[in-house]
C-alpha cells in the first residue's frame, strides 16, 4: 500500500466534549464502523489540549471552565487548526442556537440534542468526507410516465445507495406506482460518466420525508462496468475519498491545460503528472471535496508551479469554498471563474448545489435567485452570505 493510500484510509479522530446522548450515538453507530476514533473530554482546557489531533470537533455551548465561543476563538486563532470543522452542540431554544448566529461566530454547523442517529451520521459524513456506506447525498433524475405522454423528469436526492438499489427523496407532481419500471440517472462523486440504471419502484414512504416522498428502487439488469463502478464507489466511501485527477482536452483557450480534480488532496497525493504540464492551467474543482490541512503545502506547490496568475479555478466545490473562506491563502491571487453554492428548498426540504459564474455577482456579493427543480418554488441560500462569499475577497 502506498503512503498516500495509507493516509487516505487512516482512522479519523473526533474530539467531543462529553455529552451522554452523543457518546451513546457515536459508540453505537459510528465508532464501531472501524474508521473513526472518539476522544471524549470534560473541559475546555482538555479539549484544546487534544484538538491538535482532531479531524472534527463537537463542543457543548457551555463547558465547566468556559464556553464553546471561547474554544472556537482559540481554534480559529491558530493557523494550523483554523480549517478544523467545529460543531456547536446545544439544546433547542438555547441562546445562539440558530444556524445564522452560529455561522457568524464561525461554527461549521449547529447540532441540537436530542438528535436522531441518522442526522448525526449524515452530519459527520458531510464534515469528515467519510460517509456511511452509500449515504452521501447526490442528485438523481427520475422520469415519470403519464400514460401515453412522454416522461416528465423530476430531480430527487439519494438517501441511501447500495449495489442492489437506492432510496430517493423527491416531490413528484404525479404518483409513481409501485412496480413501475424506469431508468434512474445519477453521477457518483469522483467517477466519470453518469450512470443510467434500469430500476423498479418497490416501496413508497409518504411519512419520513413529508412533504416529499421516499421511493425505494431496485436495480435490475446492471451492466458489469456499471456494477464495478458502484462497488468501487461504495468501497471508497468507507475509507474516505481518494484523490483522483483527469486531464481534459483543454480549457478552450490555446495553450491552456485543463485538469479535473476529485476527492481529498493529501500531502502524498500524486500531482507529478500535473506538475509536468506546460503553460497556464484551468482546474475543474467540482469533485475536490477539500484540501486536507496537511495537504495545503501540496496545493500551494501546484499554484507556484504555474504561477497564481496562470491558474483559473472553475466549478469550485462547496466544501472547498467554505474551507477557503477561513483559509484565504488557498485561493489568494487566483482567478476564480465559477463555484458551487449551497441552497435548500423550504418546501421539499431538499438540498441543492447551484453553479454560479463569479462575473454574475455584483459588488455586494448577494446570493443569486434559483428555483427548485421539483416544486418550482424559490430556493433559500443555505449559508451565511458574508461568510460563504468571503473567499472572493482573498
Amino acid at each position: 500500500m502506498t503512503a498516500a493510500k495509507a493516509q487516505e484510509q487512516r482512522r479519523k479522530t473526533i474530539v467531543l466534549s462529553r455529552n451522554p446522548e452523543l457518546d451513546h450515538h457515536f459508540a453505537q453507530e459510528l465508532v464501531r464502523r472501524g474508521d473513526l476514533e472518539l476522544c471524549t473530554v470534560e473541559t475546555a482546557r482538555e479539549l484544546l489540549s487534544e484538538v491538535h489531533r482532531a479531524d472534527l470537533c463537537f463542543v457543548d455551548r457551555i463547558l465547566p471552565d468556559g464556553s464553546a465561543a471561547e474554544v472556537l476563538a482559540a481554534i480559529r486563532g491558530d493557523r494550523r487548526l483554523a480549517p478544523l470543522p467545529v460543531v456547536l452542540v446545544t439544546a433547542p431554544g438555547a441562546p445562539h442556537a440558530s444556524r445564522p448566529e452560529a455561522w457568524e461566530q464561525g461554527f461549521d454547523a449547529v447540532l441540537e440534542v436530542p438528535v436522531r442517529p441518522g442526522k448525526l451520521s449524515l452530519l459527520v459524513a458531510r464534515l469528515l468526507g467519510v460517509p456511511l456506506r452509500g449515504r452521501d447525498r447526490h442528485p438523481v433524475h427520475v422520469p415519470v410516465f403519464g400514460g401515453a405522454v412522454a416522461a416528465e423528469e423530476y430531480l430527487g436526492v439519494s438517501e441511501d445507495l447500495s449495489e442492489r438499489g437506492m432510496l430517493v427523496r423527491l416531490v413528484p407532481r404525479q404518483r409513481i406506482a409501485v412496480g413501475a419500471r424506469l431508468t434512474l440517472r445519477f453521477s457518483l462523486p469522483g467517477e466519470g460518466a453518469p450512470l443510467a440504471l434500469r430500476a423498479q419502484a418497490m416501496r413508497l414512504d409518504t411519512q419520513a420525508f413529508a412533504p416529499a416522498v421516499g421511493m425505494g428502487f431496485a436495480f435490475h439488469g446492471v451492466e458489469m462496468a456499471d456494477r464495478e463502478m458502484l462497488r468501487r464507489f461504495l468501497g471508497d466511501v468507507v475509507g474516505g475519498w481518494p484523490f483522483r485527477w483527469h486531464l481534459g482536452a483543454g480549457g478552450g483557450d490555446s495553450g491552456r491545460s485543463e485538469v479535473w480534480l476529485a476527492g481529498i488532496l493529501l500531502p502524498d497525493s500524486d500531482l507529478e503528472p500535473i506538475l509536468a504540464l506546460r503553460g497556464p492551467l484551468d482546474l475543474r474543482l467540482g469533485g475536490l471535496r477539500r484540501v486536507a490541512p496537511e495537504g495545503v503545502a501540496r496545493w500551494q506547490e501546484l499554484l507556484r508551479r504555474f504561477g497564481r496568475e496562470g491558474v483559473r479555478l472553475q466549478e469550485c466545490s462547496v466544501g472547498l469554498v467554505r474551507q477557503a473562506s477561513v483559509l484565504p491563502s488557498l485561493m489568494d491571487g487566483v482567478e476564480i471563474q465559477s463555484f458551487y453554492a449551497p441552497y435548500r428548498c423550504p418546501t421539499c426540504q431538499v438540498e441543492e448545489e447551484r453553479l454560479i459564474e463569479t462575473r454574475q455577482l455584483g459588488p455586494e456579493r448577494k446570493p443569486l435567485p434559483f428555483t427548485c427543480r421539483s416544486c418550482q418554488g424559490p430556493l433559500d441560500f443555505d449559508d451565511l452570505p458574508e461568510r460563504f462569499f468571503a473567499f472572493l475577497a482573498a
